[in-house]
C-alpha cells in the first residue's frame, strides 16, 4: 500500500503545520490591522483636541473719539460762532492728582484767548477740555443752570472734584481798585486785583452763588471747598473796608504830616498783603440752580 506522502506529496504532519502557520499569520495580520486602525482613530482624536476654534480678533477701539454736548434729545450746545461744541475725548486719559492738574492749568494758554462775541465761555470750556484730554488728563464739561455759563471739572485722585474756569479776559470779568500812594514818588496810584492770568477755581454749590478765586490764591490760601470761598468773601469785605478807610484818611492829598504818613504806611502795607492774598476780584455771576456734567460728547 502506498503512503499518503507519496500520493499527495506531503505528510499529514506537514499539512497540519502549514495550516497552523497560515492561521497564525492571518491572526497576526488581523491584530496588526486592528491596532493600526485604532491608532489612526486616536491620532484623529488628538489632532482634533489640539486644534481649538480660532477666537475672532476684536476691532481695536480708537484712542480718540468725539461728540457734541447734547442738552436734551433735540438740542446740542453751540459756541459763540454758532458752531457745535465738540469734545474730543482720549480713551487713555486718567484722573490727575491735584498737583498734576494745577501744573497743567498753569501751563495751558486757554485763558490768554480774548473773550469776544464769537468766542464765549462755551468755547473756552471746549478748548480746555480738548487740551486736557490730548495730554492724557481726564476732563469734564460743565453746563450751569440758573447761571448762563460753561466751565470744566476734573476728578482728582487726592482732592476730589475740582471746578476750573479759564474763561479769558473781558471788560467786566475782573474788578480792580485804585488808591493814592502817599507820598507820591513818580507813581501816584496803586491798582489792586491786577492779574496776568484768568485761570480760576470755580466754587459751585446748588442754590448758592457761583464764586471764583484766582488759581494760586485758591490753592495756596483758601482751599478748594465752598467754605474756602466763603472765607475769601469775608476777606474781600475786610479789604474793601480797610481800603475805604485809607482812602478816606488820605482825602486825595499827595502830601501829609509825617506822623500821619507813618500811620498811613502801616495801613497801606496791611491792605497790600490782604490784596495779594485775595488774588483777582472776580465778579459774581448769580445763583447756581443745578448743573450738567459731560465726561464725553455724543
Amino acid at each position: 500500500m502506498k503512503t499518503l506522502k507519496n500520493q499527495c506529496g506531503f505528510s499529514l504532519i506537514e499539512v497540519l503545520v502549514a495550516l497552523a502557520i497560515i492561521g497564525l499569520t492571518a491572526t497576526v495580520f488581523a491584530l496588526a490591522l486592528q491596532t493600526a486602525t485604532k491608532a489612526t482613530m486616536q491620532s484623529d482624536v488628538r489632532t482634533t483636541a489640539k486644534s481649538p476654534t480660532p477666537i475672532p480678533t476684536p476691532t481695536p477701539k480708537p484712542k480718540y473719539y468725539s461728540g457734541k454736548v447734547w442738552l436734551d434729545s433735540h438740542t446740542y450746545l453751540v459756541g459763540g460762532n454758532g458752531e457745535p461744541i465738540v469734545l474730543v475725548s482720549n480713551a487713555d486719559a486718567k484722573n490727575p492728582t491735584l498737583t498734576q492738574l494745577l501744573d497743567f492749568i498753569r501751563s495751558d494758554q486757554t485763558d490768554k484767548i480774548p473773550y469776544t462775541s464769537t468766542f464765549v465761555c462755551a468755547d473756552f470750556a471746549e478748548t480746555l477740555y480738548n487740551n486736557a484730554e490730548s495730554q492724557g488728563i481726564k476732563a469734564a464739561y460743565i453746563v450751569l443752570h440758573g447761571v448762563a455759563h460753561a466751565l470744566n471739572a476734573f476728578q482728582t485722585t487726592d482732592a476730589g472734584l475740582i471746578f476750573i474756569d479759564c474763561t479769558g479776559k473781558s471788560e467786566s470779568s475782573l474788578k480792580t481798585y485804585v488808591t493814592i500812594i502817599v507820598p507820591s514818588t513818580g507813581t501816584k496810584t496803586k491798582t489792586f486785583s491786577e492779574t496776568s492770568s484768568w485761570d480760576k477755581v470755580a466754587y459751585i454749590q446748588e442754590g448758592q452763588p457761583l464764586g471764583y478765586i484766582s488759581l494760586d490764591a485758591a490753592a495756596n490760601n483758601y482751599g478748594l471747598s465752598y467754605s474756602g470761598y466763603e472765607k475769601w468773601k469775608n476777606d474781600r469785605k475786610l479789604f474793601q473796608t480797610e481800603l475805604d478807610s485809607y482812602n478816606g484818611q488820605v482825602g486825595g492829598r499827595l502830601v501829609v504830616p509825617e506822623e500821619e504818613y507813618n500811620q498811613l504806611q502801616i495801613e497801606l502795607q496791611q491792605i497790600n498783603l490782604l490784596g495779594e492774598q485775595l488774588g483777582g476780584f472776580w465778579d459774581m455771576n448769580g445763583v447756581v440752580q443745578s448743573y450738567l456734567t459731560f465726561w464725553a460728547g455724543k
